[in-house]
């Protein structure tokens, strides 16, 4: 089908999401006698592969979260080398190197500048130009011998900016307080150890830190407090940490504890709780990685603008555009970007965190009376609407700002953001995409969610009744023009025809119902990859019969026509022989 007809009910995810794994669960019986083993085996290989798929995610977010913490440090950057007593130079006085070079190349460029335009007054005698242009370069002059002040003073006033947006909550009351809506109170990471081995893991879980996923994270954490880490850090671990419950998404529990129906039940629970634990670690990840991404590009767009800054006012010089190509314009304008860049990202965060930490310090009412467990601490409807809140924030947030960025800045964030859907949409329409609604009886044809909800969306209805003038979609080429091509491609390939033949003299061959459902499901499959699309055992039988048409070399028997048209149910009915009439012979006329 389409591929805008299978996103269509995509809006409505999580309830897709609960019904396709519901619906993949009760199509698939169980016998009694091997309902244990059966679901045993589902439980291990469904818990190892949602567990790497969680585990992964996890470390790769944990991983995510902890740059975050410096790279959301306006001048993080400039402090890289600082620290360093060996004698090396730190990377500010790298830039600054660089940067001396530029200016003097373009004060050459200034004195070349102020000969040419000498001697072109004196040729021409004329004074206009040179009064139409001094103060402009008497001021670029000035600008480009300085322009390594002026970059920092930007910065400066990045930083305070970022400073001020992420210290709003602490000019608020209770503003800066952090509380979970089930009454804890939030903490703060203060330290971050990854790929710790068992040795490692047994000395800081005494140490009073916490190991998840197997050891492959240790984190120490504290009572929630901006005194203990930098304001930036508070409000990120106030939304990843505890809003969104980081740390809580981690564990895949066993839950199997019974045998027979029960236990298929408590699959199909374990399933759907870590398939929604999946889907928000996903949801959390996406724009962590953003985020990173983007301050990770803001370095190298920064360190090239600041050290070649003096070359951002060449225009101002020159202004033939022909000769600059725009490069100094591009200059100041990824400067800013990039220098502002921590400050734009800070308004969604703080925001979000002051209204999501308001609103769930609130009474939840009816909602928190209604238990939806899906993991630790997080077991009520109120719980859960805060926990996407905060999922909300960051996606929208974050990924609105990054993209009104415009230029390398933006192409990240887009990136990123695509993936994230297609991963989201495949994620959920794969599960919709099995078939198995059956159309008729026995299942012979089947059909999957998303194409019987497609089946019945009103805005598809009536889009087929505005375009064909029927409920039926516009079913592309007539089936003429679909067996012509399906005969021309069997006719080049005779692999294509002996496979269609021995699915047909298969289904010719089946004895009972289940067999002849079996037979009929690969004929239809084998049809569809010539690109003849058939619905059901009637259209089968009309296909088959005009492929036969076309090439004497499908055998079709009648008889496996006739049982094809038959109505669904119908018994079988051996052929009526016709009774044969001998020949009349003539009387003879004697002469």
């Amino acid at each position: 089908m389409p591929a805008h007809k299978q996103t269509t009910w995509l809006k409505n995810a999580p309830l897709l999401a609960v019904l396709a794994v519901a619906a993949w669960g009760l199509s698939t019986p169980l016998a009694h006698a091997q309902a244990t083993n059966a679901i045993g085996n589902a439980q291990d290989t469904i818990t190892m592969v949602m567990a790497l798929a969680i585990q992964l995610m996890q470390v790769l977010t944990w991983v995510l979260f902890s740059f975050l913490t410096f790279l959301l440090d306006p001048r993080f950057f400039l402090s890289i080398g600082n620290e360093g007593g060996d004698g090396v130079s730190s990377l500010i006085d790298m830039l600054n190197d660089i940067w001396q070079l530029s200016r003097d190349l373009m004060n050459v460029i200034f004195a070349i500048a102020l000969v040419f335009t000498a001697v072109y007054t004196v040729i021409t005698a004329k004074k206009d130009f040179v009064a139409q242009h001094a103060r402009k370069f008497v001021m670029a002059v000035v600008l480009v011998n300085f322009s390594w002040f002026v970059p920092q003073i930007i910065l400066d006033i990045s930083s305070v900016a970022t400073a001020t947006i992420y210290g709003i909550p602490s000019l608020l009351p209770a503003g800066d307080e952090c509380e979970l809506p089930n009454g804890q109170p939030c903490t703060i990471i203060t330290n971050v150890k990854y790929l710790n081995d068992e040795r490692a893991i047994t000395t800081l879980t005494g140490a009073g830190w916490e190991c998840v996923l197997s050891g492959f994270v240790c984190f120490k954490r504290e009572r929630f407090n901006n005194e203990n880490v930098s304001s930036q850090s508070a409000i990120l671990s106030g939304l990843v940490i505890n809003h969104a419950r980081l740390p809580m998404l981690a564990r895949v529990s066993r839950p199997i504890t019974t045998t027979g129906d029960r236990a298929a039940r408590e699959l199909l629970v374990f399933f759907i709780r870590e398939a929604i634990v999946l889907i928000i670690t996903i949801a959390l990840f996406f724009p962590l990685l953003a985020m990173v991404v983007a301050f990770c590009i803001r370095i190298p767009v920064l360190w090239i603008t600041m050290a070649f800054m003096p070359f951002a006012l060449l225009d101002w010089v020159i202004p033939n555009e022909q000769f600059h190509q725009g490069i100094p314009a591009k200059l100041r304008d990824q400067f800013i970007k990039a220098a502002f860049l921590p400050a734009f990202v800070a308004v969604p965060l703080t925001v979000g965190f002051i209204l999501i930490n308001a609103g769930s310090r609130l009474d939840g009412g009816n909602l928190a009376e209604i238990p939806f467990p899906i993991m630790d601490q997080l077991g009520n409807f109120w719980q859960i609407l805060w926990l996407f809140m905060s999922l909300a924030v960051l996606y929208t947030g974050v990924f609105s700002v990054l993209k009104k960025q415009d230029g390398i800045l933006a192409k990240g964030a887009g990136a990123i953001e695509s993936f994230g859907k297609n991963l989201g949409q495949l994620a959920l329409s794969a599960p919709l995409s099995r078939e198995i609604i059956p159309l008729v009886s026995g299942g012979a044809i089947q059909q999957s969610p998303i194409q019987a909800m497609n089946a019945l969306n009103p805005r598809i209805l009536l889009q087929n009744l505005r375009t064909t003038g029927s409920l039926r979609p516009n079913q592309g080429p007539t089936l003429d023009r679909q067996l012509d091509a399906a005969d021309g491609v069997i006719r080049r390939n005779r692999t294509d025809l002996d496979q269609l033949n021995t699915r047909i003299r298969t289904l010719e061959r089946a004895g009972n119902d289940t067999e002849f459902n079996n037979g009929t499901r690969d004929v239809i499959a084998e049809l569809r990859r010539l690109n003849v699309n058939v619905a059901d055992n009637r259209q089968l039988a009309t296909a088959l019969r005009g492929l036969n048409r076309r090439n004497g070399e499908i055998a079709v028997p009648n008889a496996l026509l006739t049982r094809l048209e038959r109505p669904t149910g119908a018994p079988a009915t051996p052929p009526v022989t016709p009774p044969v009439t001998p020949p009349v012979t003539p009387p003879v006329t004697p002469p």
